[in-house]
């Protein structure tokens, strides 16, 4: 089992600026917006750019999403990001910025003991999400503010500290509206290899209808056995 050696790495990571359909006051498919993925055994990327997007109650000035590979020296990482600018939606609700980023790193010096990489969203964040022009405040998780040096610290084995997907902030619900959920931090599956991460989704209601999900990224990757 010792003696067990890694041919290489396979790269996996996906992000999505924007997602999901208006049901209300009339029907809107919003398809994906500024998708990237990168699916690969070698380091690599990819990235996808929207810019000045107005349709169907919804707008923003920028989307933009990326997706990296790298490897050097056994360490493979893979940073997962997607960032929206000036968002409105339906008038009632504008945020400034949201940034969902997912940075993963496998040592091929943990194989085969680890078989899967360590993940963070760290950097994630929403700047300015206002309702009906009041700002909103939101509780973040602990780990999508740690600084990078502390982020390093897990991402490369050196704490024994364990940062992992817990529990996701409480929703906000605002009467004759809908739901805001954010900072959707979570395992995919329950082998635990992969990680998703949505920063805002909304379940909106009454008068204006619809189901949207802004900053979506979602990671693995795995190492490939000899």
């Amino acid at each position: 089992m010792g003696d067990a050696k890694l041919l290489g790495f396979l790269f996996h990571g996906r992000a999505v600026a924007l997602s999901g359909s208006v049901q209300k006051p009339s029907f809107f498919d919003m398809g994906e917006h500024a998708v990237a993925e990168f699916f690969a055994g070698s380091g690599g990327s990819a990235s996808s750019v929207v810019n000045q997007f107005s349709a169907g109650g919804i707008s923003y000035k920028s989307a933009r999403s990326e997706v990296i590979g790298h490897s050097s020296g056994g360490v493979y990482s893979t940073i997962v990001s997607t960032v929206i600018e000036d968002l409105r939606i339906f008038d009632w609700l504008t945020v400034d910025r949201i940034v969902s980023r997912l940075e993963s790193v496998f040592l091929e010096s943990d194989y085969p003991r680890r078989k899967t990489p360590r993940i963070l969203p760290t950097g994630s964040t929403i700047v300015g999400l206002r309702v009906n022009g009041k700002t909103m405040d939101l509780d973040l998780p602990e780990a999508f503010d740690i600084n990078y040096n502390k982020a390093d610290e897990f991402l490369y084995g050196r704490s024994s500290k364990l940062q992992e997907p817990a529990a996701i902030p409480k929703s906000l619900y605002i009467a004759n509206l809908g739901t805001i959920h954010y900072a959707e931090w979570t395992w995919v599956g329950t082998e635990k290899k992969e990680q998703r991460l949505t920063m805002l989704r909304l379940g909106l209601g009454s008068d204006d209808g619809g189901n949207l999900g802004v900053g979506e990224c979602q990671s693995n990757g795995s190492g490939i056995p000899s």
